[in-house]
């Protein structure tokens, strides 16, 4: 199943972009069946994993701005990394627009 995902992400990669992805990663889902961030104080929790996975494909553009796509909903965003991170009403971009904009202060 994940060689029929990454081979998917990357054909649309290199359809979209008309390049090879530099990188690609999966991320694995998991749940916290019980507790949430409590184990950082010694507290119980129950965490498992799930059989939902999410692929990434990454390249360089040299640019200020993050082109993404998102295949599963056909919609793509465009986020300027020179600026602050902010809500909007595209939901799947907010976690997306906080990472990036935490890594440019790296």
């Amino acid at each position: 199943m994940n060689e029929i995902l990454i081979k998917s992400t990357t054909d649309f990669f290199q359809q979209t972009f008309n390049s090879n992805a530099d990188k690609v990663v999966l991320s694995p889902g998991r749940i916290n069946i019980i507790g949430e961030h409590i184990d950082y104080n010694d507290g119980y929790v129950l965490p498992a994993a799930i059989d939902k996975i999410i692929c990434f494909a990454f390249e360089k553009n040299n640019s200020n701005i993050a082109n993404i796509q998102a295949i599963d909903l056909n919609e793509s965003v465009e986020i300027d990394l020179k600026k602050e991170a902010v809500l909007t009403e595209v939901v799947w971009t907010n976690y997306l627009r906080g990472v990036l904009f935490q890594l440019t202060l790296k």
